[in-house]
């Protein structure tokens, strides 16, 4: 048996080989799904988030607001059931 020469350091530092697809991170996939509903002027539902597979979504919610995004959370009740929508209501990015 070969062993393995695998450095942290290194394999940490080393680019993605030309031609191969990166998977968005799920911060970015839930911000690209904010940044669709802000330009259709509506809000982003919780089903639609579960429906993209996003764990942990609060996490990714609080992760985007440190970075500078702010998002409105809003939550009513209907016939006892809870609907949660979340709304991008500044984009640091949108003027760069």
């Amino acid at each position: 048996m070969e062993k393995s020469s695998h450095n942290k350091a290194t394999t940490a530092t080393v680019a993605p080989t030309p031609g191969l697809w990166v998977r968005p991170t799920q911060a970015e996939t839930l911000l690209s799904m904010l940044r669709d509903c802000r330009s259709r002027g509506t809000a982003l539902g919780l089903p639609a988030i579960m429906a993209a597979g996003l764990a942990q979504h609060s996490a990714r919610v609080l992760e985007l607001r440190r970075r500078g995004y702010e998002i409105k959370n809003q939550m009513v009740r209907v016939t006892g059931v809870v609907h949660s929508t979340y709304e991008l209501t500044f984009d640091p990015e949108a003027n760069r």
